[in-house]
């Protein structure tokens, strides 16, 4: 099978941890993506979805014959990975307590993979001790899923599982309390990704305020509208937004984790590209003897591209410095 294209550039703007943008949010981040894609790509992405073991979940009762049916079934893989939370068919992979669910046809596994959604690059205003992100996290998983898209030994149905993976974590990283846990006095084991952080609003702490941040309408046709326009605001910032953001991310809490005193900073971290010869993107461990730099600051502005790659080999995970330069 031959490699699967897709070109996506991702605009960013008490729940429990690993929970990221809500509905809305992630379905106008994937509307950015489905609309930047070519007319020969989406119509590559729409028949691989369709492959999906849940496809019928993703296509609900929207009509099939609407103009939007591709764009709102790509939207809803992007939200799927949350939506599995509250299905009983499958367990928190997590909890040494919870019973497994029985395997279902054309899924890899029924965990819910809660460690997947986040990444949490500690830093520190205060010299406080930092700890550094788990070993597997959303950037290990997108590195793997890229690699697994048009592998010809991993199964059409697999792929489209990946896709929604891959998909939804774009997205996660992409609000910037999924990469980054602040350090201090205060929160000496980190504030969650901004879980700890309570602010004088409905939304009660940091991270929820982010979670809404793109509106709460569930409507995948409204959230494909917003698309739209963010994505022909994008047009015209372009050419300032990395500085932009660069500068931003330099000058607020988004900016590199300082070191305690005497120490040395804490350096970015360097997440290896897995062969999917010797790791599963399930697997609990990175387990690649190559690795390949693919770097994040907290809130910085990783861009969420993932290169067209038609009829030939993925890329390896391409250098970003700490502001997405």
């Amino acid at each position: 099978m031959r490699k699967l294209a897709i070109a996506a550039l991702l605009l960013a703007v008490s729940p429990p941890p690993a929970a990221a943008w809500n509905n809305a949010g992630h379905m106008t981040a994937a509307g950015v993506a489905y609309l930047s894609l070519s007319p020969e790509v989406r119509t590559r992405v729409d028949e691989l979805l369709r492959q999906h073991p849940d496809f019928a979940r993703l296509a609900g009762d929207f009509p099939p014959d609407d103009p939007d049916f591709g764009a709102v079934v790509f939207m809803r893989a992007a939200i799927w990975p949350d939506l599995i939370r509250g299905d009983s068919r499958f367990f928190d992979d997590t909890n040494p307590e919870a019973e497994p669910t029985p395997a279902l046809p054309g899924f890899p596994d029924m965990g819910i993979h809660k460690p997947w959604h986040f990444i949490d690059l500690p830093f520190t205003f205060d010299a406080a001790a930092v700890s550094q992100p788990d070993e597997v996290n959303a950037l290990t998983q997108i590195v793997a899923f890229r690699s697994a898209l048009g592998d010809p030994d991993v199964t059409a149905s697999e792929q489209a599982y990946d896709l929604s993976w891959l998909l939804h974590l774009v997205g996660d990283i992409h609000q910037p309390l999924h990469s980054a846990a602040r350090f201090s006095a205060l929160h000496p084991s980190g504030d969650r990704g901004g879980n700890s952080f309570l602010i004088n609003s409905n939304e009660r702490n940091l991270h929820s305020f982010w979670d809404r941040s793109l509106g709460t309408d569930d409507d995948p046709q409204r959230a494909l509208a917003l698309a739209g326009q963010l994505r022909e605001r994008f047009r015209r910032w372009r050419a300032t937004w990395s500085t932009r953001s660069g500068m931003s991310a330099a000058s607020r809490r988004t900016h590199a984790p300082r070191a305690p005193t005497g120490g040395s900073p804490t350096p970015w971290p360097t997440i290896g590209s897995r062969s999917p010869v010797n790791a599963s993107p399930r697997s609990s461990t990175i387990g690649s003897t190559e690795r390949a730099p693919l770097r994040l600051s907290p809130g910085g502005t990783y861009a969420g591209r993932i290169e067209k790659q038609v009829g030939k080999p993925w890329k390896t995970a391409k250098t970003v410095g700490p502001f997405g330069l």
